[in-house]
């Protein structure tokens, strides 16, 4: 005669069993980089700096000077008039024979108006000779 067939009713499930050493294998590869994150908010706007000076030039003058000969302590006329005697004078030399030391004094009454300005050589200019200055409010 063969086995007896098994015929009762199953059991419960019996408990889990403890949980095995981790393997000592080989770290895998890298995942690939995620996507990236979405921009994050706009700051709040800085400080507005000082407002600048307004209009053609912000009131700068170019004044091209061609000496007559002899010139060594003279006048130059501003073409448009300063609004106060208190400006500010730089120089150049625009063609000239020589290189003269000059000295744009606002000492005395009369070395600097609100229409001209004194300018005063190391030597006598050659006729011809040519200055460039720019006038300028401070």
């Amino acid at each position: 005669m063969g086995a007896a067939a098994n015929t009762g009713a199953t059991g419960p499930i019996g408990p889990t069993g403890p949980t095995g050493a981790t393997g000592a294998g080989a770290t895998g590869p890298a995942g690939q980089t995620g996507p990236t994150g979405a921009t994050g908010a706009t700051g709040a706007t800085g400080i507005t700096g000082p407002t600048g000076t307004t209009g053609p030039g912000a009131g700068f003058q170019v004044i091209n000077f061609t000496a007559a000969g002899g010139e060594n302590d003279f006048n130059v006329t501003i073409p448009v008039a300063m609004a106060n005697d208190n400006y500010g004078l730089v120089w150049a030399p625009a063609g000239v024979s020589m290189i003269p030391s000059l000295d744009l004094p606002n000492l005395l009454p009369g070395d600097r108006t609100t229409t001209q300005f004194r300018v005063v050589t190391s030597a006598n200019l050659v006729a011809g000779d040519r200055l460039t200055f720019i006038v300028f409010p401070v």
